[in-house]
C-alpha cells in the first residue's frame, strides 16, 4: 500500500511541478517589462536560466551524492518556494531575473521524480507504464499553466507566484509521505564524478574547444552555422511570438496564454508521434531538410505577417510539423559527415546559439520591436536553405563520389 501511495503522489507531484513551471516560465518576460526592463534584459535573464541549466545538473548530483534522492527534491521544492514568493516581493528586474536563475539552478524536479517512480516499478512492464504516465503528467502543466496565468496576468503577476509558491509547497508535503526504499539510498549515484560544479562547466567548455579543432570546420561549417541559425530562428519564433499577436491582432493576454498552450500541445502530440512520419525512407536527409528550410522560412514570414488569427495558427501547426521534422534529422545530418568530433558538436550549436541570439534580438528588438522577431525568424531559415542549396548539396554529392570510388 505504501507503494502505491508513493506512486500517487510523485504522478501527482510531477502534474503540479509541471503546472508551476507553466504558470511563470512564460509570463516572466511580460513581467520583467512591466517592471520596466527591456528586451535586452530579458535576453539576459534567457542567457542566464541556459546557463544555469547546463550547470544544474551537475549541481543536483552532487546534492544527491551527498544527501540522496529524495532530500534534494525536497530541497528544491523548498527552493521553489522561496524563489516564487521573492518574485513578486520585488519592484527590481534585475532582482527577478536573479532570483530566476537562481530557481533554474535547481530545475530538476522531472527528471528526480522520473528516477524515483522507476525505482517503485517491480517490472518491465511497469518501468514502460511509468514512462508512459511521465509524458502524460509533466506535459499537462505546460498546457493548463498558460491558460490560467493569461486569465491572472492582468489582474497581477504577484498573484500568479503565489500560486506557484502553493504548488511548490504541496509539492514538498507530498514528497514527506512518499517511502524511501534501499535503491533510494544516497550512496547509490553513478552520475556523480568529482570535481567542483565550475570545473566540470570548464573541461566541458574545452572539450567542445578541442572538438571543434578537430572536426575540420574549414569543411564542415555549413552544418555547424546551419544549426546555429535555425536553433535561433525557432528559439526567437517561439519564444516572442507574443509581439506579433499584440501587433497584429490586438491580442490580450487570456488569448496569449491559450496560443501558449495551443503550441506546447501540439510540440507534445507531434513530437510523439514524430517517429511514425517515416519520411527518411523515401527521400534523403539533404534533401528533406533542404526543403525543410525553404518551407519554414515561408512559412514563418507568412506567419508574421497573417492577416487573421485563424490562419495564423494554422500556419503555426505546419512551422511545428517541419519545425519537429528537421530536430528528427540533427542526427543523421552529423553521421553522414563521417566525423565524431563533428557529431559531438551538435547540441554544442544549438548551445551557442541559446547564449548569443537572445542578447543580439533584444539589442536590434529595443530599436525596431515587433520587426525583429520577423527578421530573426525567417531570415536566418532562409540563410540555412542558402547553405543547404548551394554549399552542403555540393559537399554531399562529392562525399557520396569519393565512397562509389573507393567501392569500385
Amino acid at each position: 500500500m505504501s507503494t502505491e501511495i508513493s506512486v500517487r503522489n510523485l504522478q501527482t507531484i510531477l502534474s503540479l511541478d509541471s503546472l508551476s513551471y507553466g504558470l511563470i516560465y512564460y509570463f516572466i518576460s511580460p513581467y520583467i517589462l512591466k517592471l520596466g526592463g527591456s528586451h535586452v534584459e530579458v535576453g539576459l535573464l534567457t542567457i542566464g536560466n541556459i546557463l544555469a541549466d547546463l550547470l544544474s545538473p551537475d549541481l543536483c548530483s552532487l546534492l544527491i551524492h551527498l544527501h540522496g534522492k529524495k532530500f534534494t527534491l525536497f530541497l528544491i521544492f523548498n527552493t521553489a518556494l522561496l524563489s516564487h514568493i521573492l518574485l513578486v516581493l520585488t519592484n527590481s528586474y534585475w532582482f527577478v531575473i536573479l532570483v530566476r536563475i537562481l530557481f533554474s539552478f535547481t530545475n530538476q524536479t522531472q527528471n528526480l521524480c522520473l528516477e524515483l517512480l522507476l525505482n517503485k516499478a517491480d517490472s518491465e512492464e511497469d518501468k514502460k507504464k511509468i514512462n508512459t504516465n511521465y509524458s502524460i503528467f509533466s506535459g499537462s502543466g505546460y498546457i493548463l499553466g498558460p491558460i490560467i496565468s493569461g486569465y491572472i496576468f492582468d489582474f497581477g503577476f504577484g498573484y500568479i507566484g503565489i500560486l506557484a509558491a502553493c504548488l511548490a509547497f504541496i509539492n514538498s508535503q507530498l514528497l514527506v509521505a512518499v517511502s524511501k526504499d534501499d535503491k533510494d539510498d544516497k550512496d547509490v549515484n553513478s552520475e556523480y564524478t568529482e570535481g567542483s560544479i565550475v570545473s566540470k562547466a570548464y573541461e566541458k567548455m574545452m572539450k567542445n574547444v578541442q572538438e571543434f579543432k578537430k572536426c575540420k570546420p574549414e569543411i564542415h561549417w555549413d552544418l555547424l552555422v546551419v544549426k546555429y541559425l535555425f536553433a535561433g530562428s525557432v528559439i526567437i519564433f517561439f519564444a516572442k511570438f507574443t509581439q506579433i499577436l499584440k501587433h497584429n491582432f490586438h491580442s490580450s493576454n487570456i488569448v496569449i496564454g491559450y496560443t501558449t498552450a495551443y503550441i506546447n500541445a501540439l510540440i507534445f502530440a507531434i513530437t510523439y508521434y514524430a517517429d511514425t512520419f517515416k519520411i527518411q525512407e523515401k527521400f534523403s536527409v539533404q534533401f528533406i531538410s533542404e526543403t525543410s528550410f525553404l518551407l519554414l522560412s515561408i512559412l514563418m514570414l507568412l506567419a508574421c505577417y497573417a492577416p487573421y488569427y485563424e490562419v495564423y495558427m494554422v500556419l503555426l501547426a505546419l512551422v511545428i510539423v517541419l519545425r519537429t521534422l528537421v530536430f528528427s534529422l540533427w542526427k543523421d545530418l552529423f553521421f553522414e559527415r563521417k566525423n565524431a568530433s563533428l557529431s559531438k558538436l551538435n547540441s554544442a550549436a544549438s548551445v551557442a546559439a541559446g547564449l548569443s541570439i537572445p542578447l543580439f534580438f533584444g539589442i536590434v528588438c529595443n530599436q525596431i520591436a515587433h520587426n525583429a522577431v520577423i527578421l530573426f525568424s525567417w531570415v536566418p531559415m532562409f540563410i540555412c536553405w542558402l547553405i543547404f542549396k548551394f554549399y552542403s548539396r555540393c559537399l554531399s554529392v562529392v562525399g557520396h563520389s569519393k565512397e562509389n570510388k573507393k567501392d569500385s
